[in-house]
């Protein structure tokens, strides 16, 4: 319940109120405190938002760099952490605001946060292979790394992120259907005694 203040013009000093009410001070510190911790929050993110659209600026400009393996694992290690940090922040601003979310945005965003969080260790671990190749299969790797195989390797990493976060999900629906069947259950056993 929101509070409501009255004050009278001798208190009023440059347009500022001078109080000694704790009640209102602490509630003007709240009011405050908030979105000073989200803008600082939210102004790294954009300075590493900037950068990497810069890197991946910079990657797009030249068709050579799209034609390696290695700068287009790059390229989605780059486009992932993005989408990452983006849906990161987003998710502390609705926290910090303390914003209701509708469900179906909430089903939405929260398994998609959870498959960016996978991809960045799985596109390292791809970036790695390919490096392995190239070392230790050197005369192969031009068969080996094409875009073909960059191309399935992205879909693999999207596929096993996504799997993985499909199999929480349904193990968590499922353990929610048990629960509300013994609900059901056990309340029909006790109307029917």
């Amino acid at each position: 319940m929101a509070k409501t203040y009255t004050h009278s013009p001798h208190l009023m000093l440059h347009g500022a109120v001078v109080v000694n009410d704790t009640a209102l001070t602490q509630d003007l510190v709240m009011l405050f405190q908030t979105p000073v911790k989200v803008l600082l929050s939210i102004l790294p993110c954009l300075l590493f938002l900037y950068g990497n659209g810069v890197m991946m600026f910079s990657l797009l400009r030249k068709p050579l760099l799209l034609e390696s393996l290695r700068y287009v694992l790059f390229g989605h290690l780059l486009l992932t952490d993005s989408l990452q940090l983006l849906v990161t922040m987003l998710l502390y601003i609705i926290a910090a605001t303390m914003v209701r979310m509708i469900s179906y945005v909430c089903i939405i965003v929260t398994p998609f946060a959870g498959i960016t969080v996978k991809m960045s260790p799985l596109n390292l671990a791809v970036m790695c292979l390919e490096r392995y190749v190239a070392i230790c299969f050197s005369l192969r790797h031009a068969d080996i790394a094409t875009t073909r195989t960059t191309g399935v390797a992205i879909a693999f990493m999207w596929t096993v992120a996504h799997l993985t976060r499909s199999a929480s999900i349904s193990y968590l629906s499922c353990w929610r259907t048990q629960a509300s069947l013994c609900q059901g259950s056990f309340t029909d056993k006790l109307s029917s005694s």
